[in-house]
């Protein structure tokens, strides 16, 4: 074959590779290449129209989902432990190739936002349109559920859960089920922030309802789930260290051979796309 022909072969063919790559590959940046001026923060919205319209609904760090809570326009980022690059992640939009990011120069993801709770501000715009939100970081997992009834404290209630895991080792990053949920506690049923009784269900390949049983953030297997308020425990600690203490101490109980205690851990818990704060996720207690 004549060596131009070839030439011009492969030249049309990395055009075609470069034209698929433009139109299917979202670009990504990292965090500090996102970060601009506060002047040149305020030129993008004084250049731009503000939408009402959220421009993205996927937003990755590090290749990780990250959790918007439509309500209080704001993103929920689950830093996973011992990540090299957590506080410098790659983010990336899977929903819109147009679309970009900038931070102000004066935020920084590190410890002291993180203890102090400090949410970041940003905008999202493509070239005619801007939305602003806050991103607010998390060392703690993330459980995300949704329902189109209101939550009751006499029957069940139909919910989609979904766990985001951000322990360094976890076998399963995101667990993904149905459920139903009521309100928990006959006195503590009453306070302005309830605690809730899970039932993790899913659907077997013969469209049967049936029980899910996960091992979520490594406790142990269970459908059965308890999402503790801590409403009345100011420094968010009595109820959840009590538990693990117990937990621990009667692992060797001779008499049942097996704990005769429940493993709690903290959750962020984002509930109808609202940030319904910080809550200890347990499984029940049994026979």
């Amino acid at each position: 074959m004549n060596r131009n022909l070839v030439a011009i072969i492969i030249g049309v063919m990395s055009l075609g590779l470069f034209v698929v790559a433009a139109i299917f590959i979202t670009p990504q940046t990292n965090y500090s290449d996102a970060k601009i001026s506060e002047e040149d923060y305020q030129k993008i919205i004084t250049t731009h129209e503000y939408t009402d319209k959220k421009l993205t609904k996927n937003l990755r760090f590090n290749g990780e989902k990250i959790y918007y809570a439509s309500k209080n326009n704001t993103w929920y980022y689950s830093i996973v432990e011992k990540q090299n690059n957590a506080y410098n992640p790659t983010i990336k939009f899977e929903d819109g190739k147009n679309l970009k990011i900038a931070f102000k120069n004066s935020q920084d993801i590190n410890a002291k936002n993180i203890e102090s709770g400090t949410p970041l501000d940003f905008v999202v715009y493509d070239n005619d349109n801007y939305h602003e939100y806050q991103l607010a970081i998390t060392t703690l997992p993330i459980i995300s559920i949704s329902h189109e009834d209101e939550i009751l404290k006499e029957s069940d209630v139909e919910i989609s859960f979904e766990l985001f895991d951000n322990r360094e080792k976890t076998l399963k990053r995101v667990t993904k089920t149905g459920g139903k949920i009521h309100i928990r506690g006959s006195s503590t049923g009453e306070l302005p922030k309830k605690s809730y009784r899970l039932n993790l269900r899913q659907k077997s390949p013969g469209e049967h309802d049936r029980n899910a049983n996960e091992p979520l953030l490594g406790m142990r297997e269970d459908d059965d789930w308890i999402l503790y308020s801590a409403y009345s425990d100011h420094e968010r600690l009595r109820n959840n260290l009590n538990e693990n203490l117990w937990y621990e101490t009667s692992q060797d109980n001779q008499n049942v051979n097996h704990a005769t205690g429940v493993e709690a851990k903290w959750v962020e818990l984002i509930d109808n796309g609202k940030y319904a704060g910080l809550y200890g996720l347990s499984t029940t207690i049994d026979e």
